[in-house]
Order: C-alpha cells, then sequence, then structure tokens
C-alpha cells in the first residue's frame, strides 16, 4: 500500500490489484481515513483531493478503482479522468443517494464499471446485483463465508474482488469465485540456488552493483562489467546523455558516463535492469523498485538502504534466498544484518516497508516507525520509480 499528499491535507493509499496468476491489472486508490468517506462535512475536501490526482501517474492506464462521495455518483461533482477504465466502488451510504438505481444506469451508460462495495451477499445486494460489474467482499467475511458468497456472484455474471485471504503459516488461500484479489502478491516459495543457476547478465549486474558500491569506486572495472551487457552500455549512455543532465556535447564512454551521473545513479540503473531481468510485467517491476527507493526516502542517512530494498525484492522475485544475493554483491556487515537478518535500523526500515506492502499495519507499528511516513515515502517514491522501470524496460537503442 502507498500513499500521496495532494494540494489538500487528504492522503490517499493506493494497493495493488491482481490475477491469480500473481499479474497486477489495476490499482485501488482510497483515502487513508475512512472517515472522509463517512462524514458528508469532509466531502467538498475529498472530491478536490480526487480531482487533484495525476492517476495516469499513479496507474498508467491500468483500471483505478475509487470510492466515490455522493455527490459524484449524482453528477454534481466531476470525476477524475484517466487513460484507463474508472471503477466506482459504492458504499452502503451511497446507495442511500435517492434514485439510485437511476444515476448507477447513467454512469453505466458513460463506461464507469460499478462495484458493490461491502458485499455479503446480502438479499437486498442480490437484488440490486444486476446494476454492478464488479462486488468487492467485505473484509470481515470467513474464507468460508467468502467462498460461498463470490461463487454466488460470479454465476450472476459479476467479477469478484476480494482482499487478500491467507492462512496463519502465510500462505495465500485461493478462494472459489474471486477473479481479482487485493493486495501485494504473495512471494514464491524461496529455493537454494547458487552462481550456477544465475543468468550470465544477472551475475554481470551483481557484480556491478558490488563494484559501484565500494568506498573508492573503480570505474575502470565497472566499465568492463557493464561493457559485457551491450543492451546496459545503451540504457546508461542513453540516460547520461538526456536532456535532464544537460550536457553539450554527447557522451560515447560508459567510463565517462559513470564519472558523470556517479555511481549511486548508474548503481540505481543496473539495478532496475537487473529486477527488470526477472519479469516483463510492468506493474510487478514498478512495485520492486519502489520498495527499494521507499528504503531509501526512509533511511536518509544509508547508503546502501535502496540496494537492500531491490535485492530484497529481487529475493521476492525469483525465490533467491536473501542470503545468496547479499554474499554475491559482497554487502557491508550493516546491509547484510538488514537484507538477511533484519537487523539495525535499516533492517527495521526494510520489515516495515515490506509489512506495509502486505498491508499489515502492526507489522510496521512494530519496528518502531509511523506508519504514516511509510505510506508517505512509498507513494512519493511511484513516479519516481515508473521511470526508472521506463528507463529500464525501454529497448536498447530506442528513446523513451
Amino acid at each position: 500500500m502507498n500513499t500521496v499528499n495532494v494540494d489538500t491535507d487528504i492522503r490517499f493509499v493506493r494497493m495493488p490489484m491482481y490475477d491469480a496468476t500473481g499479474v497486477v491489472t489495476g490499482y485501488f486508490v482510497t483515502p487513508s481515513s475512512t472517515a472522509l468517506i463517512l462524514r458528508p462535512d469532509l466531502w467538498a475536501e475529498l472530491e478536490l483531493a480526487y480531482l487533484n490526482l495525476d492517476l495516469p501517474r499513479l496507474a498508467l492506464d491500468r483500471t483505478v478503482f475509487l470510492v466515490p462521495t455522493p455527490h459524484m455518483v449524482e453528477g454534481k461533482i466531476g470525476i477524475p479522468r484517466h487513460a484507463g477504465r474508472i471503477a466506482l466502488v459504492v458504499t452502503p451510504l451511497t446507495l442511500m443517494v435517492p434514485n439510485i438505481a437511476e444515476h448507477l444506469v447513467r454512469l453505466r451508460r458513460r463506461g464507469y464499471l460499478l462495484v458493490l462495495g461491502v458485499y455479503r451477499g446480502t438479499e437486498n445486494q442480490l437484488a440490486m446485483l444486476e446494476l454492478f460489474t464488479h462486488v468487492l467482499l467485505d473484509q470481515n467475511l470467513t474464507t468460508e463465508e467468502a467462498a460461498r458468497v463470490a461463487v454466488t456472484a460470479a454465476g450472476e455474471g459479476a467479477v469478484v474482488v476480494a482482499p487478500r485471504l491467507v492462512t496463519e503459516g502465510g500462505k495465500e488461500e485461493p478462494v472459489p469465485g474471486v477473479s481479482v484479489l487485493l493486495g501485494t502478491p504473495t512471494a514464491g516459495v524461496a529455493v537454494e540456488i547458487g552462481d550456477a543457476e544465475l543468468l550470465p547478465n544477472e551475475v554481470a549486474c551483481l557484480e556491478a552493483v558490488r563494484l559501484l558500491g565500494e568506498a573508492e569506486v573503480d570505474v575502470e572495472a565497472v566499465g568492463r562489467v557493464l561493457g559485457a551487457d551491450p543492451a546496459l552500455v545503451l540504457r546508461v549512455l542513453r540516460l547520461v546523455n538526456g536532456a535532464a543532465t544537460g550536457l553539450s556535447h554527447r557522451v560515447d564512454s560508459v567510463r565517462r558516463a559513470i564519472v558523470l551521473l556517479g555511481p549511486v545513479q548508474v548503481q540505481g540503473l543496473v539495478m532496475a535492469s537487473l529486477v527488470a531481468s526477472t519479469s516483463d510485467q510492468i506493474d510487478n517491476l514498478w512495485l520492486l523498485i519502489a520498495r527499494g527507493i521507499t528504503c531509501e526516502r526512509l533511511s536518509p542517512g544509508s547508503e546502501s538502504a535502496y540496494t537492500v530494498g531491490l535485492l530484497s525484492a529481487l529475493s521476492t522475485e525469483r525465490g533467491i534466498p536473501a542470503h545468496v544475493l547479499a554474499e554475491r554483491t559482497r554487502l557491508s556487515d550493516d546491509a547484510y544484518g538488514a537484507l538477511v537478518l533484519g537487523e539495525g535500523p535499516l533492517g527495521h526500515v526494510l520489515q516495515a516497508v515490506v509489512a506495509h506492502e502486505r498491508n499489515d499495519f502492526d507489522a510496521v507499528t512494530a519496528m518502531g516507525i509511523e506508519v504514516d511516513d511509510v505510506t508517505r515515502a512509498y507513494f512519493d517514491a511511484i513516479p519516481e520509480a515508473l521511470d526508472a522501470v521506463l528507463t529500464a524496460l525501454t529497448p536498447s537503442g530506442a528513446e523513451l
């Protein structure tokens, strides 16, 4: 879950929505406080905050689910613009709006998806089901109740959305009838893996990360390692020759590019490319890089926070044990303790960020870190992470 501040004092959270294969298909964007939806005296401020959201920077062209105020459903207040589709989650409070059925039909005709929220399969909800494209299951349902309700709703043609349901052992619990899950996809089971099972470009990237993290960076050595991956060299050169650097002459030497960009920025690009090599699904990669940036924002005094965050994400994505990555990149003792053991200030930050992604606020607080600080840092990192993703996934030689 991620949070952003707009021009008002209202913050929003963004949660990924994904299918049974773990592919992110959309995002749920909602106020961090439910009081904003329940209190009519706060609706005007909430409506302004909605209109100020830059949805393409938060969700690209993916479907965005949001909870509108009654005024937005009635057409008195506009709905945010978005390149993709918008799904309006209708709460029990909004269902009390006069002539609600007419408003819902109008919104459907305008192309909006409609989601019946807090769905428990009651008689009243079943009677209204034909007006909606989706249902969002009540998070308080047990697994058994959720399965019964989901199967019935799916049988009526509704797309069923549900919060992640996990067992006490942390294993995700599949629910019959549910098509979309809300939250961060669960990692696969970690497997023992050695250097022989790492891809050549992954080995090169990890070696470059190690060299770039040294107190005294050997530019020649970094250049030789990066030179083994022509695609990565082209990305580095494209980055240094971009308009943002303000250079009057083009740079065609990777060693010169490293000097001009600095080891931190080059290391970030290498790490992004490393993670990109494991997944071409832009949303999943976006989430992983956002973790690294968030760790960095929450640990301003640490030079290895970004690396530790991304290595933990890589461990999750590839199922490579964290200690293998830590040893391969020769992390410092403090960074090793943070990544592998969750120890020290950086280890606590990493655990808090991962817990926040799972919507486990108690675990965030247990790390001695304010939930609001993590959510603000995460959401603020999203646009920066998107830029890193697009750079990492852009074919070499192509322009962004």
